[in-house]
This record gives C-alpha cells, sequence and structure tokens, in this order.
C-alpha cells in the first residue's frame, strides 16, 4: 500500500528476483497508470529446473516456478535479460514479443577491478592459472580439472576459488587424481579477487557444456576484463556479443571439451609475452556501470514512451 503514496515517478523498476514484487506492484502501478521494467537478470525456472537440475520438471515445484516467472513477464512493460541469448530464451518459453526483451550487460566495478600492467612472460618457465566462481554445472569445474590433469606435466600452478553444488563432486574427484600443483581456497573476500586476478598470468572463465552456459556472460568474465587479464572461456553465442576469438587477450574454446581448454591455456602462455597489456582496455568503457546506467535510461525512457 505504500506504493499508492509514493513520490511523482515516471516508471517503476523491479530489480532481480522480484518476481513476487512485480505481482504485488502491477495492480498499484496500473491504479497510477505506471509501467514497469522489470530487469529479470536470470530464469529461476531455468536455474533450479533445467541448468542445475534440482527438481524433476514434472514436479509441482518446477510448475509453479513456470508459472510464477509466466505471470511475472506478462505483469512487466519491459523485461531485462544480461544477454540477446538470454533475452532469445525468455521470449521463446514464455511466448513474448522479442521487443518485450531488452539487454544490459552485467559489467563490472572499474574502480574495484582496475587493470594494472599485467604480470605475464611468455619466457617465464612457471605458469599461474586462476579460476573462481560457484561450483555449479554452467561453470564446468569437472571440465577444468580434466585439463589440468592432461597439463600435468606442464610447470603450471592451479588456484581454484570457490564451492557450491559440485563441490563434493570436485573433492571426490581430486582425491582419485590428486594435483599437486593444484591450490582449492574455498572462499575470500570479495576485495581480495583482484589481487588473486592481478597474480595470475592467465584467468578461467565458465566451460559448462549446459544450455545456460551458451546463454550467459558471469560477472566474472567482466571482472577479469575490467582488470585487464588474459582469458580463456568458452565459446558460445552470448561471448560472441562481446568480441570474437581473434581478440588480443582472449582465448576462446568449445564447451565442456577439456582438451580444448588445454590447448588454449598453452596457446595463451606462448602468445603472453607478445599481448598488448593490460588487455580489454578498450571494453572498460562498454561495461562500466557508467554505460550500464545510461542503457538503463535508454531503456526506462523507451518504456515510458511506449517504444520498444
Amino acid at each position: 500500500m505504500r506504493y499508492l503514496f509514493a513520490p511523482k515517478h515516471d516508471v517503476v523498476v523491479i530489480s532481480y528476483l522480484g518476481h513476487f514484487d512485480i505481482l504485488l506492484v502491477w495492480f498499484f502501478a496500473k491504479l497510477r497508470r505506471k509501467k514497469i521494467v522489470w530487469d529479470a537478470f536470470l530464469s529461476l525456472y531455468n536455474t533450479v529446473v533445467e541448468d542445475r537440475k534440482l527438481v524433476s520438471k514434472n514436479s509441482l515445484t518446477a510448475k509453479a516456478l513456470y508459472a510464477l516467472e509466466w505471470l511475472a513477464c506478462r505483469a512487466a512493460d519491459t523485461i531485462i535479460l544480461d544477454t540477446h541469448a538470454h533475452g532469445e530464451y525468455f521470449a521463446t518459453t514464455y511466448s513474448l514479443p522479442r521487443e518485450k526483451v531488452r539487454t544490459v550487460f552485467v559489467g563490472a566495478e572499474l574502480e574495484k577491478f582496475p587493470s594494472i600492467e599485467h604480470k605475464g612472460d611468455g619466457q617465464k618457465k612457471q605458469l599461474d592459472v586462476l579460476f573462481y566462481g560457484q561450483f555449479i554445472p554452467l561453470h564446468g569445474i569437472s571440465v577444468i580439472h580434466e585439463a589440468a590433469l592432461l597439463l600435468k606435466d606442464e610447470d603450471i600452478n592451479w588456484t581454484i576459488i570457490g564451492e557450491g553444488q559440485m563441490a563434493d563432486s570436485f573433492a571426490n574427484a581430486l582425491e582419485k587424481k590428486p594435483l599437486n600443483k593444484l591450490n582449492w581456497i574455498r572462499w575470500v573476500q570479495y576485495e581480495e579477487l583482484v589481487a588473486q586476478i592481478h597474480n595470475a598470468d592467465i584467468c578461467l572463465g565458465i566451460f559448462g557444456d549446459t544450455e545456460k552456459a551458451s546463454r550467459v556472460i558471469p560477472n566474472k568474465v567482466f571482472q577479469i576484463l575490467s582488470a585487464g587479464a588474459p582469458l580463456v572461456t568458452m565459446d558460445s553465442p552470448a561471448i560472441r556479443e562481446i568480441f570474437n576469438e581473434a581478440r588480443s587477450g582472449v582465448k576462446l574454446c568449445e564447451a565442456g571439451n577439456a582438451e580444448d581448454l588445454a590447448d588454449k591455456i598453452l596457446q595463451m602462455k606462448a602468445e603472453l609475452a607478445s599481448l598488448s597489456l593490460p588487455a580489454h582496455t578498450a571494453l572498460r568503457n562498454v561495461i562500466s556501470p557508467s554505460s550500464i546506467g545510461k542503457a538503463m535510461k535508454r531503456i526506462c525512457m523507451d518504456t515510458i514512451h511506449g517504444k520498444q
């Protein structure tokens, strides 16, 4: 009810995990003749049911999640997703007009992930490779472990930071096939991530072969780009929205393919000395909070004026 007495405004913006919020606000927004922009970010149905497979598609939970998201999509005048590929999924899954779904990259906080000259040296013997993130299917932690095993005779130090759904299976895999040069850190403070990135020669993105993995660009990829570090990640329609494989400081490998990942790591190692570092400087403006804010404002203005 407090919304009815809210100050004068032009549009209502509902943020991530606003599935219930948007249904509650919809009626009152209509009373005030205000349109709604929903920053959906991701699909709960896809995450829980299709990607992480925490419940069966035929379960009541799955059906309830789908119904909730279907209703939320119809309550919104405009829906924002993080990539065009993700937008296509929403439009198809929930039978939405494609123009109703808009795209804004996740981006990164440039001040927290400053770009510095990278220490990579293609002539040095030892290579430091970093992965950090949640251990969820789309990240492909098992692919990273398999690639590390393939490169076990190379002088590579692997730093793995994170835990989550796949942590137990990763721990079991390490027990069966240990790697002496792999350091698994369960957690570091958010503020410490940039130091980990700067201390690495190569940073890893995601490698899962799930459909969701092909549609998203995780926040950590933007953080690595902001920090100017060499990046190896999976090739996908989503990542191609930012750059192609020819870009300096980036290697794209086949999803779920440990051999290709290992090969791309060695290719990047050979090219480190010749990289124009810090890498990705031109991309920092594209992924900055300022650019993200301008894109959000443009979408809000289009929604207010009925432009899709």
